[in-house]
């Protein structure tokens, strides 16, 4: 695929096919509408709120021509961030990469913006007619933060994502999925917090306002230590579980390198959890 891929008309129907499924069940999941709905709100004229797998009218549109122009200049060895989990000596696997990945297009010299701008203006609420059963809430807010406050507020998200699901989701039983978390973009400097909140459709607007309630209780409610050090050993075990399996590690470090982070990134990451403090905390939560 990587030197010889057969870019014939009929892999380039198959592959439509399996991308049209793919995108079409992404159309049907009412988890998925409404995050790309609070995104498009959040991040207007971007692709930040568009599916990966475009849409059915762009997918028909792409033509066996595209996709033999698109191969040498993007999809090539020089331009990919190879990560390995070899189980032979690495200078020997190093090697036989670099004799494989020689020639042809050359790295790009500088990397695409790819930097946001919040909206301007906090979005009007979005309504979708969604099929089915389920239905979901999706709240979200831009800011930017100063990297090196990235760790306090990861933590003082989580410590209000457990708050928000112990009163909404095992006390009142509004939710049957239920959290928040926060994402990065512009290399750290832009925050996004989402939360979502999966419900019976009859039960929307009393889960909306019980998330608006939990947020004001939450900004005016007190962390302990003890309750710091608990969500600070809870995101540890996570970031090590997910380092565990030597796939895992080389996807999470390739993808950490893909966004400008060091191969270290994940050790960095723990170090940078243990040494948040109560000031930090509060710092952030201003």
């Amino acid at each position: 695929m990587l030197f010889q891929p057969a870019l014939t008309e009929a892999n380039l129907q198959q592959a439509r096919q399996a991308l049209s499924q793919a995108q079409a069940r992404q159309e049907r999941d009412p988890r998925l509408a409404g995050q790309r709905a609070m995104l498009q709100a959040l991040f207007p004229g971007t692709w930040k709120g568009r599916s990966v797998y475009g849409t059915a009218a762009s997918l028909q549109s792409i033509t066996l021509q595209d996709v033999q122009d698109f191969w040498p200049k993007h999809f090539r060895p020089a331009n990919m961030i190879w990560t390995i989990q070899p189980n032979q000596p690495v200078r020997e696997v190093e090697a036989e990469i670099r004799a494989l990945s020689e020639g042809g297009v050359e790295r790009p010299t500088q990397r695409a913006d790819l930097s946001f701008a919040p909206a301007a203006a906090p979005p009007e609420p979005v309504r979708l007619p969604l099929k089915g059963k389920q239905g979901y809430v999706w709240a979200g807010k831009a800011f930017r933060v100063d990297p090196k406050d990235a760790p306090a507020l990861e933590v003082l998200v989580s410590l209000f994502s457990d708050a928000l699901s112990f009163e909404l989701r095992e006390k009142r039983g509004l939710a049957y999925s239920l959290g928040s978390g926060v994402s990065w973009l512009n290399g750290g400097d832009l925050a996004v917090l989402q939360i979502s909140m999966g419900t019976r459709p009859e039960n929307l607007a009393t889960a909306r306002d019980g998330i608006q309630e939990q947020v004001r209780h939450f900004a005016g409610a007190g962390v302990s230590q003890r309750e710091l050090q608990k969500a600070v050993n809870k995101m540890k075990g996570q970031t090590l579980m997910r380092w565990i399996p030597s796939l895992s590690r080389a996807y999470f470090m390739g993808l950490g390198m893909f966004q400008g982070q060091p191969p270290e990134a994940y050790r960095q990451r723990l170090q940078r959890l243990d040494k948040v403090s109560m000031a930090d905390l509060r710092r952030v939560r201003v």
